[in-house]
């Protein structure tokens, strides 16, 4: 496990199981240009280091704006068009940032999961399908 900081603030912790990143941020807010920037270093760290999959842990998030909704969109087809099949799943959405994804018929790009082995599983299985 390890921790992702960007200025003086802790943005996430990281865990790894198999090829699978499950990053469990730390702050409540998504929200901004400067944070939308550190999520995408985070994620595109993360995702160098040779994680094929995420599962994005929104314990702590309770708002999320459009720029870093734009970030995930961005990571995920990156995912995709270099690692053929990469997912992204998200895992403890409040209900505002679950509410979000659903309105923008998002939730059918990004599953959006109870706990982090259900997403583990729905991240696995849809790249092997």
């Amino acid at each position: 496990m390890s921790a992702f900081e960007t200025g003086n603030q802790n943005l996430a912790v990281l865990d790894r199981l198999g090829e699978t990143a499950v990053v469990t941020l730390t702050v409540q807010a998504l929200a901004g240009d400067e944070t939308a920037l550190a999520l995408r270093e985070l994620l595109t760290s993360v995702y160098q280091q040779g994680n094929k999959h995420f599962i994005l842990d929104l314990q702590n998030v309770s708002a999320m704006d459009s720029v870093c909704v734009g970030v995930l969109v961005e990571m995920l087809t990156q995912m995709q068009q270099t690692r053929g099949g990469g997912r992204i799943a998200l895992v403890n959405a409040d209900g505002n940032v679950a509410y979000l994804f659903r309105i923008t018929r998002l939730d059918r790009v990004f599953p959006i999961c109870r706990d982090v082995m259900t997403a583990l599983t729905a991240v696995e299985h849809a790249s092997a399908a």
